[in-house]
């Protein structure tokens, strides 16, 4: 400090700290600098202080006695909020974490990794759909976004902007006009979710009459192949739509006050799926993203669903494909318990959930040797099952195990 100051060093140390650390915090004070000490243990008298830096000030103080004044903490409070909202003061650097994950939120200032504050973020649990909300669905034109605009609209929601970069199809168009005939302001948009000017004008359709509270991104495309087959331009392809529309979708968002964030993930970014290394990886960065944005104290759910019967990728698949599947021991949701589960998952707090129909006995009788960490539980007999959460006794190595 004293070098980036060319010597002349601060001019005021807030001082919560004791011991050495005062000795070191005096001296990188300026000569005439003032010293506030607001810590409770070592605190040096007036005496002390005067040898370190004789034309300097010395403040001992206790903010309890000023919480105790009328009036006062909440005209400095108020000072401080008209100051960030007219641009004249900034926050902080913080790392936020949502109440319920309290503990991590220690660890992490115990480790000493933040710089500024380690912020708890109290949000109101999620309005489940509002009719005075509006909810952005991406890939909205294809079966599976005009499904979840359905949804929507039954759960009470009365303006959904659907956008997609084709025009809807006939059994698309049918089902909007139904929805509009019941009442909802269902708005049509063709764009291009990679596109930054595409997300804007998305956002301004469907904020037209009401404040965004929702957006479900489940835009997608394939473009399957083995390993030895696939190049960049087809992983581009795949990463396009799910990864900078998401990207795009978070940054245009950030400062709307959001109930729900939730992209439609796969279950291909937990299990891997035949020829669809590029489809898997892209499925794994919306997974992040919601992690990511959960750390920043902003709703956001990726949902690793599994195949769809009726609407999505999965749908056209051929009846040998199907069978092929079931063989394995995964199955198809049909769209009423799909949609049923978003409901619930609505609610949650966690950050990434998986749905998918799984006949668990086919599924692990198909593995060889031992199964994978992921599905150890499911593997493990019902009798261990049951003790799975119970301390094992014996050493630490044992209760690892």
């Amino acid at each position: 400090i004293r070098a980036d100051t060319a010597g002349a060093g601060v001019d005021v140390v807030l001082n919560s700290l004791s011991d050495e650390f005062i000795t070191k915090s005096f001296e990188v004070l300026s000569d005439t600098g003032r010293f506030l000490e607001i810590g409770k243990r070592g605190i040096w008298t007036a005496e002390q202080a005067a040898a370190a830096r004789p034309r300097g000030a010395y403040h001992p103080y206790d903010l309890a006695d000023f919480l105790l004044e009328p009036g006062g903490i909440h005209s400095l409070l108020q000072e401080i909020v008209d100051d960030i909202a007219a641009g004249r003061a900034a926050p902080l650097p913080l790392r936020a974490f949502p109440a319920d994950d309290i503990r991590h939120a220690f660890r992490y200032m115990m480790q000493a990794r933040h710089i500024g504050k380690v912020v708890l973020v109290h949000r109101p649990a999620a309005a489940h759909v509002r009719d005075d909300g509006a909810y952005l669905v991406t890939g909205g034109l294809g079966g599976l976004g005009v499904a979840v605009a359905t949804w929507l609209a039954v759960q009470g929601a009365r303006h959904i902007t659907l956008t997609g970069r084709s025009a809807p199809s006939a059994e698309a168009a049918a089902a909007i006009a139904a929805l509009t005939t019941s009442g909802v302001d269902v708005r049509v948009v063709r764009a291009d979710v990679t596109d930054r000017a595409g997300v804007a004008q998305m956002i301004a359709e469907a904020t037209q009459q009401v404040p965004l509270r929702g957006v479900f991104h489940a835009a997608g495309v394939l473009d399957d192949g083995a390993i030895g087959q696939q190049t960049w331009s087809r992983f581009e392809r795949v990463l396009a739509p799910k990864v900078v529309g998401a990207q795009l979708l978070d940054e245009a968002t950030r400062t709307l006050d959001l109930d729900h964030f939730v992209l439609f993930s796969s279950a291909a970014a937990l299990f891997g799926s035949p020829g669809q290394a590029n489809y898997a990886a892209a499925n794994s960065a919306l997974d992040a993203l919601a992690r990511r944005r959960r750390s920043h104290g902003l709703p956001a759910l990726s949902i690793n669903w599994g195949a769809w019967a009726e609407a999505g990728m999965a749908a056209r698949l051929d009846d040998r494909e199907q069978q092929r599947m079931a063989s394995r021991g995964v199955g198809m949701l049909d769209s009423a318990t799909a949609l049923d589960a978003l409901g619930h998952l609505l609610e949650h707090t966690r950050p990434q959930i998986a749905v998918m129909a799984i006949d668990w006995p086919k599924l692990l009788s198909r593995i060889e040797g031992a199964p994978p960490a992921l599905f150890a539980e499911r593997a493990a007999p019902a009798t261990e099952r049951r003790d799975v959460d119970l301390p094992a006794p014996g050493s630490f190595v044992d209760a690892l195990a």
